[in-house]
């Protein structure tokens, strides 16, 4: 995978291109615990389980930047949309495209020791006529990022949207503490 981007503004907005090969290997499991999961879930149930294909993968992407601590942000925003194009270069069954969409808002109070933290994404996909969106590329939810009570890739569809609102303090230095809602 690469991107190239631009810069118009030289520090907030980026413009680019994705462009990338993504070889799948979808194949029995290997681990003594509990059945394969070809041998549980049909190809209904689970979309390319049982065909292994390779994908060309581009589009656009534009991004908005302006967190004022990028690795601990208290104010400011960053917003993304990315719209790719998914070609099934071996089967023909699994082409699709993907559109996701992120943001992110904080609003500080009380002299930046609390922050109110709102997050929005969404990955939306869609096929012509006759082709699917394997299981192993559908959005998922689950995991420290969106609905935080839930295991990795705990829920998986075609579409998803993840919601959250959180209210941060600082209760001493280098410690915050959080409490917040998912849906």
């Amino acid at each position: 995978d690469g991107r190239l981007s631009w810069r118009p503004d030289r520090r907030k907005t980026s413009l680019g291109f994705y462009g990338g090969f993504l070889g799948v290997n979808v194949g029995p499991g290997t681990s003594g615990d509990g059945p394969s999961s070809e041998k549980v879930f049909t190809a209904s149930q689970a979309p390319g389980i049982h065909q292994q294909t390779s994908f060309v993968r581009y589009g656009p992407y534009i991004e908005y930047n302006n967190l004022d601590k990028p690795g601990d942000p208290h104010r400011g925003g960053n917003y993304e949309a990315r719209f790719l194009l998914f070609d099934d270069v071996n089967v023909n069954r699994y082409a699709f495209r993907r559109f996701d969409g992120w943001t992110e808002q904080y609003i500080p109070f009380f002299n930046e020791k609390r922050v109110i933290a709102l997050h929005a994404s969404t990955n939306l996909t869609w096929t012509k006529p006759g082709q699917l969106v394997p299981f192993y590329l559908q959005p998922t939810l689950g995991d420290s990022h969106d609905l935080r009570g839930y295991a990795r890739f705990r829920y998986r569809d075609n579409n998803s949207v993840a919601l959250s609102g959180e209210y941060r303090w600082e209760v001493m230095t280098g410690f915050d503490m959080a409490l917040f809602l998912d849906a």
